[in-house]
């Protein structure tokens, strides 16, 4: 009876288990149907809303632009009184746009065909000529469209023109093209377009009856609504369908006619029953799946209480010894079950073991002293150890030359090294005790105090450029690290801070930004300041409803100047025009300097076009005076070409291009004057954006190629590295360079993609070289700004050198100074991690970015690579080689070596040699060559090395 009743409850209980599990898992199934069943709907709905509002406005342009079009011609053939032996090309020119038949018609009803002279080949109804005077009547010369009539029972529409001499040119325009257009649309099962005309009849439609009779389709809502202009998505019934129809609809402008595009409703229904099946199929096999591991659950869930009470019935009669352990499993869910398994075997195995326990204790008692002596011996030797450790710490605390302190967790100071009171002008009694100038940052900007203990309390750790106060009250600028000393249980017990002296940094990157961001001849702002101020106009005008113009002056003739009186005078004279413009504008707006004569202007917060006129105005008559220079007059104009942000350009390079290519246009209009860019930019977003997708496909259908220019030693002119540089084959435009692409690659997003390809490519080649050339030539590959910051960057380069065999000491990563310092810590931790696995860095167009020296000196890279805007003029410039050797001087002072780019000519590669400059890249010794022309190169190398060997 006992036995029956436990196992009628193990089964009672599994039963209940089941079930619940079953439940569980049935009710998410049935609210998931119902959630895809709704999403479904809504979402096919959207979708189709959408596309059929974009077909209907896309059908409508194109319709405007043919009747725009045909309006033309026609206008074109009777405005202008043409030869005979021009009359064929006159009717070709109407027939292209489907006018098959034209006459003029003279007041008293007499016509006769304008080509041959013979009579007309169509005759007009009283309705028709009624129509056609009223529009001659009228005292425009404009061409007139009439609505859909009827010649010879064919639907046509009726173009007309009144003449000087009160006659009326009449042509028959087909509805050919409209049909054309309207049988090209067509998705679906009976997805179409209709096309109706101002009076609601049918011109274009699926149902010929319709399309023949010009059906009068104005009773339907929808047409009702293009016929009132208006454009939407509607739903409506269709007599010829006989079925619901949902439709996206507009109208044509300056006709009136109606375009629509439907699509039967029940179309719609029938796709997303299909995702509902798809999803009541999957749920039911989801479903069996759950109920069968819902029975095994249960029984599992279930066992362990039967054995246990049969254990239990044996403890009750004394039978200690013949109790076994219920089998536990691990997978059992419920707590109470699992619990009372594991305490039932713990005492079933405590009872067993005590005895030995009791045997086992005197020898696990001598096992301990034993380990307790070892113990004691790794401590003293640890200790030792330590004790020499900090020693040794003691002794770089006072021989370090930054300055070092440690703080208590209330931030007062205990301890100071030597260089900090040398730094602070204070003796160690004077600071030990007080608060250290980290704690209070009063001096300096509140968000950078509020930086710096996020860092500490986030991290552990903080790091930046700081204002210092020393003990008489001078400041100066410092560079500070800060790092929290824990417990064990994560407590913070002290602070050190270590710190330098960063002044003669400070003032050499000063110097340098003098160079950098100023011209050196007129004091105006140079292109890079310009752009900074393009960008900083751009952001401010995203913000609010403001203009901003911008200026491209163009000295005129400024060359025959400079060629016929000297640079001497040419100087001068740029100094003085520089003067005048600075004079001619506001104190808020930028005059820049931007080349030999070339000068922008830069009008903030323009309020009219007109203003910019009157600017533009103003500095062209700054011109009418001339210029005296060394007792002689000089007469001078220039050109303006003139864009505005953000109508016109909305980015540097745009506002740079637009600006550039009106003022060419200024001067083709005969030079001193201005002109506003303007220029149709549909076509060219069109073509933009077709760009982007062929790049896209051009990615993976193995259209880019790589070339490869060489990097050489400045001394030996030895091949040392090479600079890997894309390419693109287009089918159809041909060779396209980076500068073609590269911009579009980043506003879309596929520039990481085609930054890997270009690795794995690179990385490939490499390896491939190795095994042609018997040793190693490292590719520099370059990186944009969003590869740089792509999180995953590391980890893709590692995963293309382990999936090719490639070593990590065969590429290089360059890196734009702009990238790098837009993010410093990003760029500082993605710069150790490149580094920890073997890759070299180098910095990429130095100079044309932020040159901050003192991040610099934080990014710890291997190469600076000094822009070739300092290059070109290296030979006619003083200030371009007084900035060149700061670079230098100041890369070898850090360990980096300097690589120029745009290196042309050999009195270029003289002067570099001069200032010791590592490595040059440059036309001077190679155009960028493919994979094999390397090889060649080499082989020349290697041969010519073995002639100088075998001379010596």
């Amino acid at each position: 009876m006992p036995l029956f009743a436990m196992t009628d409850n193990k089964y009672r209980l599994q039963t209940i288990i089941f079930i619940s599990l079953v439940l569980i898992s049935l009710i998410p199934v049935l609210l998931l149907g119902m959630w895809v069943q709704q999403n479904s709907v809504e979402n096919e709905f959207k979708a189709v809303k959408e596309k059929h509002l974009i077909i209907a406005n896309n059908l409508s342009r194109e319709i405007q632009r043919y009747i725009t079009d045909t309006k033309s011609a026609f206008d074109f053939v009777h405005a202008i009184e043409f030869s005979p032996t021009y009359t064929g090309d006159r009717q070709k020119l109407l027939n292209t746009f489907n006018i098959t038949d034209t006459c003029i018609f003279y007041p008293n009803d007499s016509s006769k065909n304008i080509f041959n002279g013979s009579s007309c080949d169509f005759d007009l109804s009283s309705q028709q000529r009624s129509l056609i005077n009223n529009n001659s009547s009228q005292t425009d010369s404009d061409t007139h469209l009439s609505d859909l009539t009827s010649i010879d029972g064919r639907p046509v529409f009726l173009i007309s023109k009144a003449l000087n001499n009160h006659a009326t040119a009449v042509g028959i325009l087909e509805t050919t093209y409209i049909k054309q257009s309207q049988q090209s649309i067509a998705f679906g099962e009976r997805g179409h377009s209709m096309i109706v005309d101002a009076t609601g009849k049918v011109v274009a439609h699926p149902n010929k009856d319709w399309e023949r009779t010009s059906k009068d389709a104005s009773g339907l809502s929808v047409v009702q609504k293009m016929m009132q202009g208006q454009t939407g998505v509607s739903t409506f019934y269709s007599p010829p369908m006989q079925a619901d129809m949902i439709a996206g609809h507009t109208s044509v402008p300056g006709v009136g006619w109606g375009i629509m595009v439907p699509q039967p409703v029940s179309e719609l229904i029938d796709n997303t029953n299909e995702v509902l099946y798809a999803v009541i199929i999957i749920s039911l096999l989801g479903l069996s799946i759950s109920t069968f591991l819902s029975w095994i659950a249960a029984k599992h869930l279930a066992q362990p209480i039967e054995r246990i009470s049969r254990a239990v019935a044996s403890i009750a009669t004394d039978k200690i010894s013949n109790v076994s352990t219920v089998k536990h499993h691990a997978n059992i869910f419920i707590k109470e079950v699992d619990d009372l398994t594991l305490f039932f075997n713990k005492m079933i195995n405590e009872l067993k073991v005590t005895n030995k326990e009791l045997q086992l204790y005197h020898l696990n008692l001598e096992k301990s002293v034993e380990e307790r002596t070892i113990e004691l011996k790794a401590e003293i030797k640890q200790r030792a150890q330590a004790e020499q450790q900090l020693k040794l710490s003691s002794q770089v605390f006072e021989s370090a030359n930054e300055a070092i302190l440690i703080t208590d967790k209330t931030l007062s100071i205990i301890e100071v090294n030597p260089a900090y009171c040398l730094i602070m002008d204070i003796s160690p009694e004077q600071a030990v005790g007080t608060q250290p100038n980290f704690a209070n940052l009063s001096d300096n900007d509140p968000v950078i105090f509020e930086s710096m203990w996020d860092g500490i309390n986030e991290h552990g750790s903080w790091q930046g450029e700081v204002c210092g106060i020393r003990s008489n009250g001078d400041t100066f600028p410092k560079w500070l690290s800060i790092s929290a000393m824990h417990n064990d249980q994560g407590d913070v017990l002290n602070y050190i801070g270590i710190f330098s002296d960063i002044s003669p940094i400070k003032s050499a990157e000063s110097r340098l930004k003098q160079l950098a961001y100023y011209d050196q001849l007129t004091s105006l702002p140079n292109r890079t300041l310009l752009y900074e101020r393009i960008e900083q106009s751009l952001r401010k005008i995203s913000d609010g409803d403001i203009q901003t113009a911008f200026m491209y002056l163009d000295l005129d003739q400024f060359k025959q100047i400079n060629d016929t009186l000297g640079h001497t005078i040419g100087d001068s004279l740029l100094q003085q025009i520089s003067l005048r413009l600075s004079q001619a504008i506001n104190v808020t707006d930028t005059v820049s300097r931007i080349g030999g004569d070339e000068f922008t202007i830069l009008l903030h917060d323009v309020h009219s076009k007109a203003e910019v006129e009157m600017t533009a105005t103003s500095v062209l008559e700054t011109f009418d005076e001339p210029f005296l220079i060394n007792d002689i007059e000089i007469n001078i104009g220039t050109s303006i070409g003139i864009c505005m942000l953000p109508d016109d350009a909305t980015s540097v390079h745009q506002a740079l291009k637009r600006a550039d290519m009106a003022m060419y246009q200024a001067k083709s209009n005969g030079r001193g004057c201005y002109h506003f860019y303007n220029l149709e930019e549909s076509q060219k977003l069109n073509d933009k954006i077709q760009l982007q997708q062929e790049l896209s496909h051009a990615i993976n259908d193995n259209q880019l190629f790589l070339l490869y220019q060489p990097i050489v030693d400045a001394q030996t002119n030895k091949v040392v590295s090479v600079e890997a540089l894309v390419r693109w084959l287009h089918p159809q435009k041909g060779l396209l360079t980076p500068d073609k692409f590269i911009e579009l690659a980043e506003e879309s997003n596929l520039i990481i993609d085609l930054g890997y390809w270009v690795i794995k490519q690179a990385s490939a080649q490499a390896l491939a070289w190795k095994d042609s050339l018997g040793f190693t030539l490292p590719i520099a590959i370059n990186l944009s700004a969003q590869e740089f910051s792509n999180p995953e960057l590391v980890e893709r380069i590692q995963n293309v050198l382990l999936s090719t065999g490639t070593q990590a000491e065969m590429i290089e990563i360059e890196i734009t100074e702009t990238s790098a310092m837009k993010n410093a810590y990003l760029s500082t931790n993605t710069i150790k991690k490149l580094r920890g696995i073997g890759i070299n860095i180098s910095i990429d167009d130095f100079g044309t970015g932020y040159s901050s020296l003192a991040y610099l000196k934080r990014l710890a890279v291997d190469k600076i690579k000094i822009d070739r805007s300092f290059i070109q003029d290296l030979t006619t410039d003083d200030t371009h080689i007084a900035f060149v050797k700061l670079i230098i001087e100041f890369s070898k002072e850090l360990g980096y070596k300097v690589v120029a780019e745009g290196v042309e000519t050999e009195d270029q590669q003289n002067i570099l040699k001069a200032l010791e400059c590592d490595y040059i890249q440059g036309y001077l010794h190679s155009r960028p060559v493919t994979a094999d022309q390397i090889i060649e190169r080499y082989s020349v190398q290697e041969i010519s090395e073995t002639e100088t060997d075998s001379l010596a």
